[in-house]
């Protein structure tokens, strides 16, 4: 229950963040304000529509489970392509780290002209990054045979509210990515 209070808290913290960060998306450097984003590279907009791709199967398998028999039900042919989704999604994750992760540090200037995103999707972008490892090794530490059946209950439901998270703030940086562009 603490994981839930916790992540929701974040998700919704994250939310009020993004909707009041005043002149968000605008450059602080007087040389390149008014100056027009460059678009993404075409391998960085596949590599991110790639990872949202996976997770919309990921999110539709798991959210499907749940509405139509509770936790725990996932089966049949939806955990067949949960399953198979899985490992293209880490590699996309993985990817999304080493295309976009330069383009997200902190502490840099904004500059548009490079392409670099302004704060809120940095923040935005880090937090799903760790939301979706998270997710990622609770579920596989949860099939090693080291833990406890408790213990493996437990890595589930981290697994799963960590991947409702990620979902929403996935959301939430994609309407961030569109908000900016659209004002460029």
């Amino acid at each position: 229950m603490l994981w839930f209070i916790v992540s929701f808290g974040l998700v919704a913290a994250l939310t009020l963040f993004t909707a009041t960060v005043p002149g968000a998306g605008t450059s602080s450097d007087s040389d390149t304000v008014g100056a027009k984003p460059r678009p993404l590279p075409a391998w960085d907009r596949l590599v991110y529509l790639g990872t949202w791709g996976t997770l919309l199967v990921l999110g539709g398998t798991g959210l499907f489970a749940i509405l139509g028999g509770g936790f725990g039900s996932l089966g049949g042919w939806a955990l067949f392509f949960h399953f198979g989704a899985a490992p293209a999604f880490i590699i996309a994750l993985l990817l999304l780290v080493f295309t976009w992760g330069e383009r997200c540090r902190f502490g840099m200037p904004t500059d548009q002209a490079c392409g670099r995103f302004d704060a809120r999707i940095a923040v935005l972008f880090w937090v799903a990054t760790a939301l979706g490892f998270v997710a990622i090794a609770a579920i596989m530490a949860s099939m090693l045979p080291l833990f406890s059946s408790e213990a493996q209950h437990t890595l589930y439901f981290v697994h799963r509210f960590s991947a409702l998270a990620l979902i929403v703030v996935m959301i939430l940086h994609g309407l961030a990515m569109f908000r900016a562009r659209r004002k460029a």
